[in-house]
């Protein structure tokens, strides 16, 4: 991570840019990460193509599952955005993210909300459009927001995540 910006610096980075936002899976991992990788990569190269110099790469910041991105990005050469709750551990943060906006969580959602209810990720793609790769209630949330404000958000269901996280996850949960 370079730099942690606040609301305003976020609105200014997304200025004359195709913000392109990325989803899916956090901390659950990916059942075939190297699938994952691929696909992303694949899709990160034609993204580059089609937008140019005015894509910019915004997902959850953090370096866990889909946040694969931004290595890839970073290798790419184009420039990233992370937006998460601030509830996330620091080292968990892409060393690959340029810039990360910090969003108050204190009910320890993971969504990254705005005061008004509407999510950062939702505003990025406003000029862009969201892929998201699976993905639990969170970016549940944030593709029905999207397409209910006439953004493009393609979601490749195929992307599951990694089994053996899910089932540590529920057996937490029925311990909690």
């Amino acid at each position: 991570m370079k730099k942690l910006i606040d609301v305003d610096e976020f609105r200014e980075l997304l200025k004359g840019k195709s913000p392109i936002v990325f989803g899916g899976y956090s901390g659950l991992g990916y059942e075939n990460p190297e699938a994952l990788r691929d696909e992303v990569r694949k899709t990160l190269e034609n993204l580059k193509l089609r937008y140019g110099d005015r894509l910019i790469v915004v997902s959850g910041a953090t370096s866990v599952g889909i946040g694969l991105v931004y290595e890839i990005a970073s290798e790419l050469g184009l420039p990233t955005l992370g937006v998460v709750s601030d509830r996330v551990n620091p080292g968990d943060i892409s060393p690959f993210c340029d810039n990360v906006l910090l969003v108050s969580d204190p009910a320890g959602t993971w969504e990254v909300k705005t005061k008004s209810g509407d999510s950062y990720m939702v505003e990025a793609a406003r000029k862009g459009e969201m892929i998201y790769f699976g993905g639990g209630q969170v970016a549940a949330s944030e593709i029905l927001e999207a397409r209910d404000k006439g953004i493009a958000a393609t979601v490749l269901s195929s992307f599951m995540p990694d089994p053996e996280k899910v089932r540590l996850k529920a057996k937490q949960q029925e311990k909690s």
